[in-house]
């Protein structure tokens, strides 16, 4: 480039200055490069480990253990069962003589009703609780007049979901549903309307038609004359880890309990793949690179902490619980941590020992469920876990490199001022110079004339 260019200074200047801090820039973009790798790697560690975690409260579901139970009734028109992890397996009669159902009355026509001076309703349930519906402040359009809905409103609002109203139109008249939210004899309603400034509202609720009974299940274990069971609602859960639901009185129900291999060795299965896909992500993780080729590998390759972290939960996978191991119900891991299932092998345990797989791989409050479950809270807990620290130490580095970076653009500001003054100065004195020589060169033809 010639200096007589006026675009000289400024591209020089920028060539030196680039130059001055070439190094500086290329440490700067490396370190922010790994900084931002491991700001990913640690996001895509949370992941790994939140979903490996929720694939443990899935399997181990409310606490009921590992086995799957089926529950089945001898006819679904007579009661439906659900079973969950940890039901008793076993065979049970029941006649059920009634079905419990909760109370309910229906109002007498209400006629136009005053809201000034309306006053309460006491409303009463069996078990012992009650509560004031205060009428006065009812009137929600302000037109001086309580209609049913407004009523109704009122009492839902006061009723603390022990009740529910509603409105009904017969006949061109409108009528209050009360319905018991209490289930069986417990939930009998009883209204007081001494307190209604309204001798027709008073009269249309004292006069109250009973829509359905309160009134309780009675059922027999064992069939009729068996063990009497009289509970406030038609659903029985006394058969361990089971719901009962009875849906029609005089008639005698077989529930039949028992295991669901099918559904067990899927629900296992379930939990081989999820330690694998968890295993997968660590193993990307901690992968070695190849300097030769540029390869940096994975965002944690050698670190020390999350290798641990791979090999504490290889250990816990082979430990021993109550004298038994995964490796004896059929899963087993290979030297690299590859987790298998060979189903056979667990339908054969099972047999043998039908508690020992839930108690192996636990409910998540014992076995290895648990402890997998707690080893994890230990990195993902958000008060101090291993990956908050680790992101708050990644947060600090990454605020500590833009802080860098702002000084090596200071830095460069000052230097090309600098550089761009100098070349200026230089291409200041060049003009001049040749200026110089073309007026010596012209006196130098002026006397060779």
């Amino acid at each position: 480039m010639e200096i007589s260019d006026s675009n000289y200074p400024h591209t020089m200047a920028q060539a030196y200055a680039d130059l001055a801090i070439q190094g500086s820039k290329d440490l700067l973009a490396a370190q922010k490069a790994n900084a931002q790798r491991t700001s990913t790697g640690i996001s895509d560690l949370r992941k790994a480990l939140e979903t490996f975690q929720a694939a443990l409260d899935k399997f181990t579901g409310a606490g009921g253990g590992a086995v799957a139970h089926t529950a089945s009734v001898s006819d679904t028109s007579l009661a439906k069962a659900t079973a969950a992890a940890g039901a008793a397996p076993g065979s049970y009669t029941f006649f059920v003589e009634q079905l419990a159902s909760n109370h309910q009355l229906a109002s007498g026509a209400l006629a136009a009703t005053a809201a000034a001076g309306a006053g309460s309703l006491g409303v009463g349930l069996a078990d012992g609780s009650s509560f004031t519906v205060d009428l006065s402040g009812a009137d929600g359009n302000g037109d001086g007049q309580l209609s049913a809905a407004e009523i109704a409103r009122a009492i839902n609002q006061a009723a603390g979901g022990k009740l529910s109203a509603s409105t009904l139109t017969v006949n061109g008249q409108q009528q209050l549903v009360l319905a018991s939210s209490v289930g069986g004899a417990a939930g009998a309603i009883t209204l007081d309307t001494s307190g209604l400034g309204d001798a027709g509202l008073a009269a249309a609720l004292a006069g109250a038609t009973e829509l359905a009974e309160a009134r309780n299940a009675v059922f027999f274990l064992g069939g009729t004359g068996g063990t009497r069971i009289e509970q406030g609602s038609n659903s029985f859960t006394g058969v361990q880890g089971v719901t009962l639901d009875f849906t029609a009185a005089n008639a005698t129900v077989t529930l039949e309990v028992a295991r669901d291999d099918t559904a067990t060795t899927a629900a296992v299965q379930s939990f081989v793949d999820a330690y694998k896909a968890l295993r997968s992500s660590l193993s990307a993780l901690t992968r070695a690179g190849d300097a030769a080729s540029g390869d940096p590998g994975g965002a944690f390759s050698g670190d020390a902490g999350v290798i641990a972290l791979q090999r504490r939960l290889d250990d816990l996978l082979r430990q021993k619980v109550g004298g038994s191991s995964l490796q004896e119900l059929g899963l087993s891991a290979d030297r690299k941590g590859v987790l298998q299932l060979d189903s056979r092998r667990l339908l054969a345990a099972l047999e043998r020992d039908p508690e020992a797989l839930s108690s192996v791989l636990g409910d998540g409050r014992s076995g290895i469920t648990a402890s997998m479950d707690g080893y994890l809270d230990s990195w993902l807990s958000g008060t101090n876990g291993q990956l908050k620290k680790r992101q708050e130490t990644a947060e600090a580095i990454q605020k500590a490199l833009s802080k860098r970076e702002s000084a090596v653009t200071e830095q460069y500001d000052r230097l090309y001022s600098r550089y761009l003054a100098q070349f200026t100065q230089v291409q200041a004195l060049n003009s001049q110079m040749e200026h110089t020589l073309s007026l010596i060169d012209s006196l130098l033809i002026d006397s060779g004339k």
